[in-house]
């Protein structure tokens, strides 16, 4: 915290806190006691690291009844609209569109920039969001209440506004409301969970509180987590308009969008099993109405399941995807865990890999960090389902394990990456609730005691770092950097079926090229397998067998005129899979797999 301004100091604020609670001081109502720790740990800018209230605030969320969003207008100046109002709030003037220019008889912005301050953000784009969506969602169990006091202090929120298409001032006062059961009660259920808990349930609750016209339920097994669509009509949940999935220079092309709600579903036993195997699904059913480009929206993605995200990679991809690395802060408690963790493999697996690594010199003086390893360690077992160009979507919510997608996206070159705003959230950690580190690590390591009434704190127990050309670089605290910026307009807000952001990535994908292997036919011999392929814009193949890095077989792409046959192993040995390759130039360009089934199944028998 050295370099921040202003400056920060967490642990001495919760020392004075500590003097005002001791027997004989003046002492703190229970209220203003947890209010005070929200504030210390608003401080540190990290929504990972949080505080939650105690258990009666779980589930309770404080609302008004619209929903705002922001534009910037053509000098750069930041304009503030009413994007939604909930169903059976009806006001004649008080409607999307309408411009908020007051809060409490201040400046918008300012109220906004305020309401940041308050809210943890671990980059300037993220707080901003995060700030604005504060002013009418608030989780009473991680956000307190509006301004840091008891509520009974601002019980109405007061606006100025521009009615749509009018100059005239107007003013409105609205109560604010409180629900219970509009929150989510999301388990962390191991070592590569990453999720803003907060933010998850911000959206949840703006979801039931805003959304006026129910979209048509996703044909996903997970419909809180995939929607998605083609622009030939072919659809998983009409998420968006097919008319915005086209790039007007290209009107032949066939493009195809899905959305990444979250890297967990209440659904899911096993989020980081059942989800990639969804998304590899829905792939393939874009593949053939959707040949020539894919959106992937991860866009206000809370996070969730890190394997999961990175699991999903491989499959945009032909090249091997390399995973993040995660690192445990090198200080005298970690070093005092990871002995005792070293000397007891049994009952501490999750750390194991961890464990031996740390340096015989902790901070201050010691590196920051312990040597990293990877979370995802089957990072490509499946390698590529869609074959196409792909570009992603993100913004400034987009966080935790959605960053470390995003990361993995920009790090192995799978595609472009477009945003609204300059970075990601900048959440890139695995996060552990103080209940899991006290009933997970080694109890005399670090003697921490269970806390009170459902009252909980969270950090980021690992901090990931990127590879590839940022290799050793964070994430957490300042985000993905996309490689193209399309700033939010009024047309966005307003009519957000037309999505502009969309279109404009459309607009990329047209200009990327085509690569593809098509298995046409696969005719099992004795000793080989005959392969017809169609194959597009490359330049020669290559045919593996199994997890060989060696090719068994290559070929030029212009003598493909009839089957390939491929041999088998030597001998005759049936190998599980044939991986082809294929090039563009000296550039790996696609990659599809042929898998014998009944090896798959021999060998799942002999594994069981």
């Amino acid at each position: 915290f050295k370099d921040a301004e202003p400056p920060v100091d967490p642990l001495e604020r919760i020392g004075v806190l500590r003097t005002r609670v001791r027997p004989g001081a003046e002492g703190l109502s229970d209220l203003a006691f947890h209010l005070e720790m929200l504030k210390i740990f608003a401080t540190v800018r990290d929504p990972h690291t949080a505080y939650a209230l105690p258990e009666y605030f779980h589930g309770a969320v404080a609302f008004l009844p619209f929903r705002a969003g922001f534009y910037e207008d053509a000098l750069g100046t930041r304009r503030y609209i009413v994007t939604a109002v909930m169903e059976g709030f009806d006001h004649s003037a008080f409607t999307p569109g309408a411009e908020l220019v007051s809060a409490r008889g201040a400046d918008f912005t300012g109220e906004v920039d305020r309401a940041a301050l308050l809210s943890p953000g671990a980059n300037a784009a993220a707080q901003h969001l995060r700030g604005l969506m504060r002013l009418t969602v608030r989780p009473l169990a991680t956000a307190g209440t509006g301004g840091w006091h008891a509520l009974s202090d601002a019980e109405f929120a007061s606006f100025d506004y521009l009615p749509a298409g009018s100059s005239q001032r107007h003013s409105i006062s609205f109560p604010w409301g409180v629900a219970r059961g509009a929150g989510l009660h999301q388990a962390m259920p191991d070592q590569a969970f990453s999720m803003s808990r907060d933010l998850r349930t911000s959206h949840h609750a703006a979801k039931i509180l805003y959304d006026r016209v129910p979209q048509a339920p996703s044909q996903s097994r997970f419909q809180d987590v995939f929607e998605f669509q083609a622009a030939n009509g072919f659809s998983g949940s009409n998420c968006v308009d097919p008319g915005a999935l086209a790039a007007p220079k290209h009107p032949d092309k066939r493009f195809g969008y899905i959305a990444v709600r979250g890297f967990s579903s209440a659904g899911s036993a096993d989020v980081a099993e059942d989800l990639p195997n969804e998304f590899a699904r829905i792939l393939k059913l874009l593949q053939p109405n959707a040949p020539d480009g894919l959106l992937v929206d991860i866009r206000s993605n809370p996070g969730g399941d890190i394997v999961a995200a990175e699991s999903m990679l491989q499959m945009l991809t032909p090249k091997p995807i390399t995973p993040a690395n995660f690192h445990l802060a090198n200080t005298d408690a970690t070093q005092k865990v990871l002995k005792i963790v070293a000397s007891d493999a049994s009952s501490y697996p999750e750390l194991q890999a961890w464990a031996g690594r740390a340096e015989n010199i902790p901070l201050p003086h010691g590196s920051p960090l312990i040597p990293g390893k990877p979370l995802t360690l089957a990072a490509n077992a499946v390698g590529q389902v869609y074959q196409g160009p792909v570009v992603l979507l993100v913004d400034a919510l987009t966080y935790s394990a959605a960053d470390i997608f995003a990361g993995g996206f920009s790090d192995n070159g799978v595609g472009k990456v477009i945003s609204p705003d300059p970075a990601t959230g900048g959440g890139g950690a695995s996060v552990w609730p103080h209940s899991d580190i006290v009933a997970r690590l080694p109890a005399g390591a670090l003697n921490l005691e269970t806390l009170p009434n459902g009252t909980a704190m969270s950090l980021a127990i690992m901090r990931s770092s990127r590879v590839g050309p940022n290799l050793g670089k964070p994430i957490e605290d300042i985000g993905v950097h996309p490689d193209v910026v399309h700033p939010r307009t009024l047309r966005d807000l307003v009519a957000p079926a037309s999505d502009g952001l969309i279109r404009r990535a459309c607009e990329l994908l047209a200009d990327m090229p085509v690569h593809r292997i098509e298995i046409l036919d696969a005719q099992q011999m004795p000793a080989a397998m005959a392969v017809k392929l169609n194959v597009i814009n490359l330049d020669r193949l290559e045919f593996t067998l199994d997890q060989d890095d060696a090719p068994i077989l290559k070929a030029n792409a212009a003598e493909l005129a009839g089957p390939v046959m491929v041999p088998f192993h030597p001998g005759g040995f049936v190998p599980g899979q044939i991986v082809v390759r294929g090039f563009s130039g000296d550039e790996l360009a696609a990659s599809v797999r042929i898998v014998f089934e009944a090896q798959t199944a021999n060998r799942r028998r002999r594994s069981d």
